[in-house]
């Protein structure tokens, strides 16, 4: 009895280990910019993980005024913007909980 009791504990405490251990995601919030400092609209933006992640495959798209916010897990994201012919990306440490803030300069 007592070895089950053990072995219910580590189990339990493992399951409240994957649960609440897990790392919270990190907000990461900028601009899509032209070359010219205009805010770019309507550009698609996508993330790729260079560490970390894993990271949802989906475009978001970029405000009136150029912004864009995301959460991603710690970690390290390379973040594109699409914006017709032009094209820009930032990489992006996302490993504090503060998170961080970038602007993608487009058309360089």
């Amino acid at each position: 009895m007592t070895h089950r009791r053990a072995t219910a504990a580590v189990a339990l405490a493992a399951l409240l280990c994957l649960t609440g251990c897990a790392a919270s995601p990190v907000d990461v919030k900028g601009r899509v910019l032209g070359f010219d400092g205009e805010p770019r609209a309507g550009c698609s933006i996508v993330a790729d993980a260079l560490s970390g992640g894993p990271v949802a495959e989906f475009a978001q798209v970029s405000g009136s005024d150029g912004r864009h916010s995301r959460s991603f897990p710690p970690g390290r994201y390379r973040i594109t913007a699409y914006c017709g012919d032009e094209t820009g990306s930032v990489t992006v440490d996302a490993s504090t909980p503060e998170g961080g803030s970038t602007d993608i300069v487009v058309g360089e």
